[in-house]
């Protein structure tokens, strides 16, 4: 890959969906390492989360499975519709979410005395990206319970999205008993359930570009108490997660087809430093 090539996948990948001119853009200095993530909480309380707003909806626009007629993104509403195909005629709400949010981490690191880490500074420049953004069914954020690691992707996954287990359709899961357009209402159980068609789990990983954070089937680190773990541990664990967004944005970048000659581990290490080399 040339050096074009890697600077334009570079940009969309490290692209903060917060930088939006519609919302007027966010001050993204990092002074202090949580000065952009309190400033988009406090704006953000009067707008759209910013996993709705313009440049989170133009990546869900190229999921693979959303490029069919009964998706549409509906850019004024900041939602995704999906049309139902029986005489009701609904339209079925599809939200998205951040897969793993930042305040909790950054509280946990500060715990850990990594409160001014590369580590940290780095997941927080990762954290509003595209590959930290999903569509779902039901938003499962919340701030950290008895056991912690409630707002992380390691959690939503180990708790509803059983690898083995078969889902039901979108329609037969939204729409058998009435719509279910209260978010609140829905269960977080099928908070991945967004398909035309029953799937296992490990199909619906795969839709959803999620299958880095796995290894052979298995969630490749159990990390959903991340406040009981050492600080070696938590900071292993914050270059983890930058890593696996990163991927992530690789993979929705060429639309969950990487090319052949793309060693996916090699290209993020390399984005990475890239990265890194130019904050100098």
């Amino acid at each position: 890959m040339n050096k074009e090539e890697l600077d334009k996948l570079a940009e969309y990948v490290f692209r903060d969906i917060r930088q939006d001119k519609k919302y007027k853009n966010l001050e993204n200095k990092y002074n202090d390492i949580k000065d952009p993530i309190d400033l988009y909480h406090k704006k953000s309380k009067s707008t759209l989360d910013a996993e709705r707003w313009t440049y989170a909806l133009e990546s869900y626009e190229i999921y693979p499975f959303l490029c069919n007629e009964k998706y549409k993104v509906d850019k004024k509403d900041s939602l995704i519709y999906y049309s139902c195909s029986g005489p009701c005629k609904c339209r079925i709400k599809i939200t998205a979410d951040v897969l793993t949010g930042p305040e909790e981490i950054i509280e946990c690191a500060k715990g850990h005395g990594l409160g001014e880490s590369d580590a940290l500074r780095m997941f927080c420049e990762v954290a509003y990206t595209v590959g930290n953004c999903c569509p779902v069914m039901k938003n499962k954020g919340g701030r950290r319970g008895k056991k912690g690691g409630v707002d992380t992707c390691w959690y939503k996954l180990e708790h509803f999205l059983d690898v083995q287990k078969e889902y039901p359709g979108i329609e037969e899961a939204f729409c058998s008993k009435g719509v279910i357009n209260d978010l609140n209402a829905r269960d977080a159980n099928n908070m991945f359930v967004m398909f035309l068609d029953k799937l296992k789990g490990e199909e619906i990983i795969n839709k959803l570009m999620l299958e880095d954070y796995y290894n052979n089937g298995s969630l490749n680190m159990n990390l959903c108490v991340p406040s009981e773990i050492s600080e070696d541990e938590y900071e292993s664990f914050l270059r983890l997660i930058t890593t696996l967004i990163i991927k992530r944005g690789i993979r929705i970048y060429y639309k969950n087809e990487l090319p052949d000659n793309v060693d996916l581990d090699r290209l993020a290490n390399t984005l990475i430093e890239m990265h890194l080399n130019r904050g100098q």
